[in-house]
């Protein structure tokens, strides 16, 4: 069965839905940039705290520090804040950016590896505790970015992100569209979103983390527009309220993410982390 959210907040989410989402600024509207760069940096900040969390659990994944290095990177980088209405999150084409990105990670890294090195010591893997030793910053970062196969592994968290706030951003301006056209952009958003959220981190399946990050990005939206009066479109919502969340051409699509109350869904299913091949298995099997 698909994951869904807690039932006690899965009806205020879905009320959430049809108020704000309908009600998301249009792409060219003053309100469109604040609204989108809080969402990014919402789901951002999310991703950095749940996603090493998970891939730490087991402390054995220190002992690999080639694949290891690029998540406390990722753990410790600094969500991008938009400057320009054409960025919300980091472009790893842009060398420029990318050069910003990780002379910010220097600061948070050190705090990062004290931790580790707290953490593995308190639960009596000393032998790990070396690799990451706080002064070993520089050494960490150069670390990954010599090594071709561990860049590629950050920056498929960066790119994954990058994704997901993409798509989130084709909302803007979702109640004026018909309904054919919302069908449409609810269905791919949710399928690129399975898509990365599977594949961004090797080895870990993160479609289970989709109904908290749509939650997320819509209280951020909301938040947002807290103090904005309402538009026409919210009209429009109460209107296509019966129509656009119990179809089954949307309501089979929001429903996945646990918004709506549908039959069961394969969507979000974990996978077993023994089957999942990917770059992390491949770089834990080669030798120090």
């Amino acid at each position: 069965m698909g994951k869904r959210l807690d039932p006690k907040i899965s009806g205020a989410v879905s009320h959430q839905l049809t108020h704000h989402w309908l009600n998301a600024p249009l792409e060219r509207s003053a309100p469109f940039f604040p609204a989108f760069a809080a969402i990014s940096v919402e789901i951002q900040r999310t991703l950095r705290e749940r996603i090493p969390a998970a891939y730490f659990e087991n402390p054995d994944r220190f002992a690999t520090p080639r694949t290891a290095y690029p998540v406390l990177i990722y753990q410790a980088s600094r969500p991008y804040r938009a400057r320009a209405k054409t960025d919300f999150s980091y472009d790893v084409l842009n060398q420029s950016m990318m050069a910003s990105f990780f002379r910010m990670v220097k600061p948070n890294l050190g705090a990062v590896l004290s931790i580790v090195v707290e953490r593995l010591r308190s639960e009596g893997r000393d032998e790990l505790v070396r690799p990451y030793q706080p002064h070993r910053v520089p050494d960490v970062i150069a670390a990954v970015q010599k090594r071709s196969a561990s860049m590629s592994l950050l920056l498929d968290l960066l790119v994954g992100e990058s994704a997901l706030i993409n798509e989130l951003l084709r909302m803007g301006g979702f109640g004026s569209k018909t309904e054919r056209e919302q069908a449409r952009i609810s269905g791919a958003l949710f399928k690129s979103w399975e898509f990365h959220l599977r594949r961004m981190c090797a080895g870990h399946d993160f479609r289970p983390l989709g109904p908290e990050l749509f939650e997320i990005a819509t209280n951020a939206l909301a938040a947002q527009q807290s103090d904005r009066e309402p538009r026409q479109s919210e009209i429009r919502a109460d209107e296509d309220e019966g129509q656009l969340l119990y179809e089954s051409d949307g309501t089979e699509r929001l429903g996945r993410f646990g918004v709506v109350e549908v039959g069961d869904s394969g969507l979000f299913t974990p996978v077993d982390e023994s089957n999942a091949v990917g770059r992390i298995h491949e770089l834990e099997s080669l030798p120090e």
